[in-house]
């Protein structure tokens, strides 16, 4: 199963697209996030890989 889920802040400036996925192996995360905080523009990637019981591997 896949899914993806956009969203943003109530207040402030930016927007997170997250992709989960899940298979026969586990879960992962995978998102990205923009925004501006304080006249200042950032950018940041993560992913997260579990086990099929969400403990992080």
């Amino acid at each position: 199963m896949d899914r993806d889920v956009f969203w943003s802040p109530v207040t402030g400036v930016g927007m997170e697209s997250l992709r989960l996925i899940e298979d026969s192996a586990g879960i992962a995360a995978e998102s990205v996030i923009i925004g501006s905080v304080d006249d200042t523009s950032f950018r940041l990637r993560y992913e997260i890989e579990c086990d099929r019981r969400y403990h992080v591997r």
